[in-house]
């Protein structure tokens, strides 16, 4: 280390630590706080007497602005957690916690929302199962980190879990809330491309015998070029609104505490046609009955919600289409394709000569793409839970709970194309409109019963507290579906239906113990057996955990100490799973499909050799691996939270998991089974990481506070078990798209970390330009062939990841602001790899003209040969980023006009900016897990301009 770097942060601690020491002795009042409650599963903590990693927010610790999903309240807030949000409106959320814990099952954390676990598992047309809650409904979020606080969950909490609480009604007086915002959506950036001047120039040098397709040709046959900024045409300005009101009071002369809120949002999304529109309500009550011993929660959540979901290959086709042709043209050859200018190709049929758009090769008009799709997704979701908590008089401290819980979800989604949209009949030269519906129900139910019993009031000086729950769950999954296909061709028209039905069976406990005070001990267990291993021996699964934590501020030597205000010590280890294969419950289970095809039926001449067949329908076996059973992780933790002079609280965390049992779709030997790959536990994972958070409180006084919160996570994972035969995977990741054969260009390879980029070497020549087709014959036997890819030690996943947010308050004005960034991620652009060669401009060969992106010019790359040029590591980017989430500026009115009505005034802005190397678009390159750092034709992040009031009256 440099000594300049250390004397200029030495002053800025002794600077920090002044400003604190003056601000405790400066304040104005001495503030009494009353320390937070958690929720920890299956009951709530005393922040302090946690003894597992659990990061706790509340109302005031939320993201603000435009907030449409609950993972937005939570981004850049909690270390070790990356959440990264789609930008299409109501669009989905990638969450992981901790690093990936699944490969092939399912890495999202379980998610508990007022005492029910929904479903991870997909709904046809839900962009994110987490909107069927209002934001504005939610009073606090707990995200459990490390086993020994998710071993309650059991075996779908491998990935954390996350806890959500909803607010509910009080006693007093009725209070009122309105809150109201308009939004405005706006494009951030756009891919550099030819304008038409640029692409005319290159055709002209490069390809003359393609000049004559510019443009268009009028009525009097004579070449017209236009200048068409396609990207402009497929983006727009977009609104929107959220309105919501509740309610929260006592009924019926204060024996019914209750809140009520409905809500609406509806988002235009920057890609013309996207649309999210949802109407919420819910209601909670919380009545005691029986002298108070019985307590009764009732939660019910009703939302409808409607997308229209853009096709995002519009986003690839304005790359590509020629700005030389107008977007649409009155020309009677037009006419056809909606008066959208289109590239045409003559197809021969029979004697006859057909035009049609050439669907097979991917050359559409994108505004054409946009207004001729119809995709659209009607959801209605219900979530509701009824929770009875009875105290027995006859023992202090012993109560029984039941909770019964029901997650609905009903979706259709209806995709209807028009004909030109559509490939031609090649019997018929017809193009025939297309049209699908798909109709899917879910319908979850869950019990959960079980015992609580806690005493506090020893007469020992050994034993402080101690607690116990323990019980049995029960939750059931039911989903079904059908789906109706060519609805408006007879010839080709389909039906699939489809009836799945899962079971969770538990049994748990939890047992806390507190000794003089000052040392925590919890123990938890739970017993859980899944139907989805009803063939297999290994069924039942058992999650242990055991934490402990020292207060070691309540130490003699320490409990004087004024310049520590808190330090408590935590050390955690726990065993928790994954049971989670999408939708597919039935993998340990031998079971047939019907095959009705000209291929696989079985042919009977019943008439004679001579006479026609007649095809019988077979009936096929599908692979399954009555071996299967839960994945397995085990965790270590160990942490420290402290806080210094009363103005810096914080926590560090050092934890490992080892993931074992990994369900992991791979190939297996010939004739082992009715398939050449099939799911199983055939990976494992090793990985460690260090989560820290830090708050300060720089300002405290009565009128004036400045507060910083800061967070980072550290990851470092590393594959020890892959495949059968432990030989490296290069067939199941990151595949690529746009290409005629799709290459893959992530690997998983013992000892390495997971989807790792593998790649060719590229060669350069001295100037340091690419050279087209040549890479580094890396094992140097003297020709490039597969054997020459290698691993490049880089992935998609961050190596460290950080969040901080300020908070300004003067007077009655307010500024917050949220930054995150992420380090160590890299991304394989895809954009550039398809479309930077003068064949792409020459479309592949086929009569048209594509525009492309300006990175062309870095390589001039001709006819990239094969595949191996798209998977060279030229394309490989960094993709690490500092990001400016959100900023939020707002004024209090109190008692406004003296009716003793709270305004506040606000406005905000949402992805101000990105600083980063990565010449894409977004450096945060979606949220699919297949293909970890694939850029693609992603719906692109807007920047979101918010202007809203909050009254409390």
């Amino acid at each position: 280390m440099r000594n300049y770097n250390v004397l200029k942060i030495a002053p800025a601690f002794l600077l920090l630590g002044s400003m604190l020491h003056a601000q405790q002795n400066d304040s104005v009042k001495k503030e009494t706080e009353i320390e937070q409650v958690v929720l920890i599963g299956y009951g709530a903590k005393k922040k302090s007497d946690l003894t597992g990693s659990v990061t706790a927010l509340t109302d005031k610790d939320f993201n603000k602005g435009a907030i449409v999903s609950t993972q937005q309240l939570l981004q850049g807030k909690a270390a070790g957690v990356t959440i990264s949000n789609d930008g299409a409106p109501g669009g989905g959320a990638s969450v992981t916690i901790r690093g990936i814990s699944s490969i092939s099952g399912n890495t999202d954390p379980l998610y508990v929302i007022d005492g029910v676990a929904i479903t991870r598992e997909s709904t046809g047309g839900v962009g994110n199962p987490l909107n069927l809650v209002n934001p504005n409904d939610i009073e606090s979020i707990s995200v459990l980190k490390d086993a020994s606080a998710t071993a309650i969950y059991g075996v779908r909490a491998s990935a954390g879990v996350i806890i959500v609480k909803t607010k509910s009604g009080n006693q007093g007086k009725w209070k009122y809330n309105y809150s109201g915002n308009v939004q405005l959506n706006t494009t951030m950036n756009t891919y550099d491309v030819f304008s038409a001047s640029q692409l005319t120039d290159i055709v002209k040098n490069q390809l003359p015998g393609k000049y004559d397709l510019l443009g268009i040709k009028d009525a009097s046959g004579n070449q017209v070029l236009y200048d068409t900024d396609w990207q402009k045409e497929i983006y727009q300005k977009a609104w929107g609104t959220a309105q919501d009101f509740s309610a929260r009071g006592n009924a019926f002369k204060g024996k019914l505490p209750m809140r009520l809120s409905i809500g609406y949002n509806n988002n235009d999304g920057i890609l013309k046609t996207s649309n999210f529109e949802r109407m919420n309500a819910s209601i909670n009550l919380t009545p005691k009955l029986l002298n108070d011993n019985l307590l009764v929660t009732i939660n019910a959540k009703g939302t409808k919600t409607k997308y229209r979901y853009a096709d995002t290959g519009a986003v690839g086709q304005a790359i590509a289409m020629d700005p030389t042709k107008p977007v649409t043209s009155d020309l009677p050859l037009y006419q056809n394709y909606g008066g959208y200018v289109q590239w045409l190709q003559e197809y021969p049929v029979g004697g006859n000569t057909y035009v049609s758009t050439p669907q097979n090769v991917g050359l559409g008009n994108p505004v054409a793409t946009l207004e001729g799709k119809r995709n659209i997704a009607d959801v209605k979701q219900f979530l509701g839970s009824s929770e009875f908590e009875y105290k027995f008089p006859f023992l202090k401290g012993l109560s029984a709970v039941a909770n019964l819980g029901l997650e609905y979800v009903e979706s259709e989604t209806t995709n209807d194309n028009q004909a030109y949209l559509t490939a031609m009949n090649t019997s018929t030269g017809a193009q025939i409109p297309y049209a699908d519906i798909s109709n899917q129900v879910r319908n979850n139910q869950s019990l959960d019963l079980y015992l609580k019993y806690s005493k506090s009031d020893f007469n020992s000086g050994i034993i402080s507290d101690l607690g116990f729950t323990g019980g049995y769950s029960y939750q059931s999954f039911r989903n079904a579906g059908d789906s109706s296909k060519y609805l408006y061709d007879p010839s080709q028209y389909s039906y699939s239906y489809y009836r799945d039905k899962g079971v969770l069976i538990s049994f748990f406990g939890r047992g806390n113990i507190s000794f003089v005070d000052k040392y925590l001990l919890t123990l938890t267990v739970r017993h859980e057996a899944s139907s989805r291993f009803n063939n297999s021996e290994y069924r039942w699964a058992t999650s242990p955990s055991a934490a402990f934590a020292w207060q070691m501020k309540k130490e003699d030597w320490l409990k004087d100490n004024n310049f520590f205000s808190d330090m408590k010590l935590r050390l955690g280890w726990g065993i928790t799973g994954n049971q989670d294969l999408g939708n597919n419950w039935y993998p340990t289970l031998a079971y047939y499909n019907t095959v009705n095809s000209s291929l696989a039926n079985f042919v009977v001449y019943a008439n004679g050799i001579n006479q026609a067949p007649i095809f019988v329908s077979t009936i096929n076996p599908n692979a399954y691996n009555s071996q299967l059973k839960w994945e397995k992780t085990a965790q270590y933790n160990m942490g420290l939270d402290f806080g210094i002079v009363k103005r810096i609280s914080g926590s560090i965390d050092y934890w490992r998991k080892d993931i074992q049992d990994l369900l992991y779709y791979a190939f297996l030997p010939a004739g082992a089974n009715y398939n050449s790959k099939i799911n199983g536990n055939f990976a494992e994972i090793k990985s460690q990481g260090i989560d820290l958070d830090l708050n300060f409180k720089i300002v405290n006084k009565s009128r004036t506070k400045f507060d910083i919160g800061m967070n980072m996570g550290w990851v470092d994972m590393k594959t020890t078990k892959v495949n059968v035969d432990g030989s490296i995977d290069a067939t199941s990741f990151g595949g690529l798209s746009g290409l005629t054969q799709n290459p893959n260009v992530q690997a998983m390879s013992v000892d390495r970390m997971p989807f790792e980029f593998y790649l060719y070497k590229q060669a350069y020549d001295t100037n340091g330009r690419p050279l087209e087709g040549v890479f580094v014959d890396m094992n140097g036997d003297g020709k490039i062939t597969p054997d020459d890819r290698y691993l490049t030690g880089k992935s998609g996943i961050p190596d460290v990841t950080f969040g901080w947010n300020t908070f300004l308050q003067v007077g009655n004005f307010d500024l917050r602001t949220v930054w995150r960034a992420s380090v160590g991620n890299y991304a394989f652009n895809n954009i550039n790899a398809r479309y930077s060669t003068l064949k792409y401009i020459d479309s592949d060969g086929f009569g048209a003209v594509n525009n492309t992106v300006t990175n062309y010019n870095n390589t001039g790359f001709v006819n990239a040969p094969g595949s191996f040029q798209f998977i060279s590591d030229l394309y490989l980017e960094n993709a690490s980023f500092v990001k400016l989430d959100n900023i939020t500026a707002g004024y209090v009115f109190d008692n406004f006009l003296n009716t003793k009505t709270r305004f506040r005034f606000y406005g905000s802005v949402q992805n101000v900016f990105t600083i980063t190397k990565y010449s894409g678009l977004d450096p945060e390159v979606g949220t699919d897990r297949s293909k970890l750092g694939v850029d693609w034709n992603l719906y692109p992040r807007s920047r979101v301009f918010t202007f809203g009031v909050n009254v409390d009256f």
